[in-house]
C-alpha cells in the first residue's frame, strides 16, 4: 500500500528496475484488493484525495490560483462527499492554461511523456505522463486482464488512432526487464494503416488478446472477409469508442473471441472495465474518484450525468474533478462478480454525440443504437445531426429488398426523433475516419442547451 501511496521506493535500484517493481507492487496490491467492501473503498479514497489535493496545491501553480481564488488551501477535511465544494475543471479551462502551469514544479519533464488527446470535438488536451503514473496504468490493465482469464506470457495487440514518431514507444517499453516484457509480449499497430498488412501480421504474430476500436475491428473483419481469411482471438477489448450490439455479436463470431468493454481517456487512463459476468463497468474506484453531475450538481439516483474525474496517480499533470465530456449512470446493485467495485449501468457516449429533436428533447446514442439495431436488415449505420436539426442516416445492408430495410429504419427513426427530419441513405460501405475516433452518432449542432 505504501507503494501506491508514495510512488518509486528509495532503494538502490535503477530507474527500469524500479519500473518494473513499481508496476508488479501495483498489480499485486490491485489483485488482492479487487474485492473492496463500501466503507474499504471510501477509506482508500478519502485517503488518496487528500494526498492528491495537497500536491496540486503546493506544487501546481494552475491548481494554486484555482484553489486560492476560491478560497481553498487547507484539505485535511476534504472526503469523497465534500468534493463537490472544489472548482469544476473543464477541458476548455485545462487546455487554456500552459502545459508548464499544469504540471508539477518538481517534475523532470524529461521524464515524462507528453500524451495529447485525439481532439474528437475540437477539444484536444496535452498532459504529461510520469514515470509512476505509467506504472499504475500498467497495473491496471493487468487487473483487467487477469479478469478476463489473460496470462502473463499471453500477446497483446493494441491498435492506436495515431502515434507521434518520437513517441511510438510507450514509458513502460523504454527500459528494463519491464520494457523487454512488454516489448516482446505487446504490439501496437496504426488504424490508419494497410489492413492487409494487420491481417497479415495477426495471422502471422497470433495475438491472443485484440485492444482496439469497434469501428476499426469492422474493418478488420471486412479485410478478413475479402481476403478469403479468418483470424481468432482469445479476448477482445474494445475501447475509446462505444460498440454497438451487432458489431459486438460479430466480432464474437468472427474472430471466436469473447468480447469485452473498456472506457477510458488518454489524461487519465482506465476508468472503467466491463466485468467478466458482462454485468456492468466496474469503476475503478480505488485509483480515482468519478462524479456524476449534471449542470454542476450531482444526480439522483441512476440518473444519467458527465462524467467527471479525479485521478490518484496523475503527479506529473494532476487531473481533479477534470470534466470528461462523456455520459454515464451508476448503478446501485451489487455486481454478481462479488468485486465490490461500482458499476456504471450505461455508458450513453459524449454530450456533443446527443441527438436534439425540433421539440427539445436530447436522445442518447445509445437509444439511437438500440434503435437501429433493432431495425430489420440493417448491417452497420452512421447517423449525424446537422447545425440545421435534420438528421441523416447512412446504412448498409446484405438485403436485396432495399425499400424494405429503409421503410423500417423510418419507422425507427420516427418513434425515435419524432417529426425531426431524417434522411435514410443505403450505402455499400461507411468510411472511417483513419486519424480521429469514429463517432457512429455524430452531433455538428454548435449552439444546444445544457443536458
Amino acid at each position: 500500500m505504501d507503494s501506491i501511496e508514495h510512488g518509486f521506493a528509495k532503494a538502490e535500484v535503477s530507474w527500469a528496475s524500479a519500473m518494473m517493481l513499481q508496476v508488479l507492487r501495483n498489480w499485486a496490491w490491485l489483485e488482492r484488493s479487487q474485492w473492496f467492501s463500501r466503507k474499504r473503498l471510501i477509506e482508500i479514497q478519502n485517503r488518496n484525495l487528500k494526498r492528491v489535493l495537497r500536491h496540486a496545491y503546493e506544487k501546481v501553480p494552475f491548481y494554486y490560483r484555482t484553489y486560492e481564488a476560491a478560497g481553498l488551501s487547507r484539505f485535511e477535511e476534504m472526503d469523497a462527499i465534500r468534493i463537490t465544494q472544489l472548482p469544476i475543471v473543464t477541458k476548455d479551462v485545462f487546455r487554456a492554461a500552459p502545459l508548464q502551469e499544469r504540471t508539477a514544479v518538481d517534475v523532470a519533464a524529461d521524464s515524462c511523456m507528453p500524451l495529447v488527446t485525439s481532439g474528437t470535438s475540437g477539444q484536444a488536451v496535452k498532459v504529461l505522463q510520469d514515470p509512476y503514473s505509467a506504472a499504475y496504468r500498467e497495473a491496471l490493465n493487468l487487473r483487467l486482464l487477469w479478469a478476463y482469464g489473460v496470462k502473463p506470457l499471453d500477446r497483446i495487440c493494441r491498435v492506436r488512432l495515431r502515434v507521434r514518431p518520437e513517441l511510438a514507444v510507450a514509458l513502460a517499453e523504454r527500459h528494463g526487464v519491464w520494457g523487454y516484457l512488454r516489448r516482446r509480449f505487446s504490439r501496437t499497430l496504426l488504424s490508419a494503416g494497410d489492413i492487409g498488412d494487420h491481417v497479415d501480421f495477426c495471422s502471422t504474430w497470433k495475438p491472443a488478446v485484440l485492444f482496439a476500436a469497434g469501428s476499426y475491428c469492422r474493418a478488420l473483419m471486412d479485410m478478413c472477409e475479402r481476403l478469403g481469411r479468418r483470424l481468432s482471438f482469445k479476448v477482445v477489448i474494445t475501447t475509446g469508442e462505444m460498440s454497438d450490439r451487432s458489431t459486438r455479436n460479430r466480432i464474437s463470431e468472427e474472430f471466436n473471441a469473447e468480447v469485452f468493454d473498456h472506457y477510458g481517456i488518454e489524461e487519465v487512463g482506465s476508468i472503467a472495465w466491463e466485468c467478466p459476468t458482462h454485468t456492468g463497468h466496474h469503476i475503478n474506484s480505488d485509483s480515482l474518484v468519478v462524479e456524476l453531475l449534471r449542470n454542476g450538481e450531482p444526480v439522483d439516483g441512476n440518473e444519467p450525468g458527465e462524467v467527471h474525474v479525479t485521478s490518484f496517480h496523475s503527479q506529473a499533470t494532476p487531473i481533479i474533478r477534470y470534466s470528461t465530456g462523456d455520459v454515464a449512470s451508476q448503478s446501485d446493485e451489487e455486481c454478481p462478480c462479488g468485486r465490490g467495485l461500482p458499476l456504471f449501468r450505461n455508458l450513453e457516449g459524449r454530450i456533443l454525440d446527443f441527438v436534439l429533436t425540433i421539440d427539445g428533447r436530447y436522445i442518447s446514442p445509445m437509444a439511437v443504437m438500440l434503435a437501429l439495431d433493432d431495425s430489420c436488415g440493417i448491417s452497420s449505420f452512421k447517423v449525424t445531426q446537422r447545425e440545421d436539426f435534420t438528421i441523416e442516416v447512412l446504412a448498409t445492408t446484405n438485403e436485396k429488398k432495399v425499400e424494405r430495410v429503409i421503410q423500417s429504419a423510418q419507422q425507427s427513426c420516427r418513434q425515435l426523433f419524432g417529426k425531426t427530419p431524417v434522411s435514410i441513405s443505403i450505402v455499400d460501405r461507411i468510411e472511417t475516419p483513419s486519424m480521429r475516433k469514429f463517432r457512429q452518432v455524430e452531433s455538428q449542432l454548435t449552439h444546444r442547451t445544457s443536458t
